[in-house]
């Protein structure tokens, strides 16, 4: 999806960075596809497992640790597209940090480079602020395994409790990690967008891109 919509900007596009690659998905892909990629992100553990999943693909991924907040500072563009898919910028959880942010990826963009972003539709979870969600039971080589999520509110923002449940002949055994997002409306990462420079800002929908996300788009100006 994120080729197409590279290969239909106007102007065309060579260098890529992406901003919050975690651990490849969108980076390996571009790459795969023929993209100068520079992969990016604040987790150095995710960086290094990016860079170990190109190498096992023969793929040419240039990674570096960097903040969304302070990208020009940390990689050196100017580059034609930037990326943050996945829900990355919900990350950003005060207006000074979001805007900082679309500053940061202003800057390292060419004269015209395009944005492409995208985030949970918060839109619509904002009107049921779901507390969770329901387990996963996948089989293991060992057993079986349980996934699932509990989520904890405060204002607009919420924790993401996600537990993993390994068992094995009875025995289980128990992780808990968490995060905490912000629920961003795409009104407000439209308006962050705008005053950071940011031109023709657009909204793609899921049932329009068969993407899981609702993708924004934008330029630099």
């Amino acid at each position: 999806m994120i080729g197409r919509l590279l290969a239909g900007n106007e102007r065309p596009v060579r260098r890529v960075l992406d901003a919050a690659c975690g651990i490849g998905t969108q980076a390996l892909g571009l790459a795969a596809a023929g993209y100068d990629v520079t992969a990016t992100d604040v987790s150095e553990r995710s960086v290094e497992r990016c860079a170990r999943e190109a190498a096992r693909r023969d793929l040419h991924v240039k990674t570096h640790v960097a903040d969304l907040r302070r990208l020009d500072s940390d990689v050196a563009g100017p580059f034609d597209c930037a990326v943050a898919f996945d829900n990355a910028l919900p990350h950003l959880l005060s207006d000074s940090d979001l805007v900082a942010a679309c500053q940061a990826l202003w800057r390292v963009l060419a004269p015209g480079g395009l944005l492409c972003a995208s985030i949970r539709d918060y839109d619509t979870v904002l009107e049921t602020r779901p507390i969770g969600e329901l387990p996963r039971t996948t089989p293991t080589a060992a057993g079986e395994r349980v996934v699932f999520q509990v989520w904890e509110w405060t204002a607009d923002c919420y924790t993401v409790r996600h537990f993993l449940l390994n068992g094995r002949d009875g025995v289980w055994e128990v992780a808990e990690r968490r995060v905490t997002y912000r629920a961003l409306r795409r009104r407000e990462l439209t308006s962050a967008l705008e005053d950071a420079g940011f031109a023709n800002v657009a909204w793609l929908m899921p049932k329009d891109t068969g993407f899981y996300q609702p993708v924004v788009t934008a330029h630099s100006a």
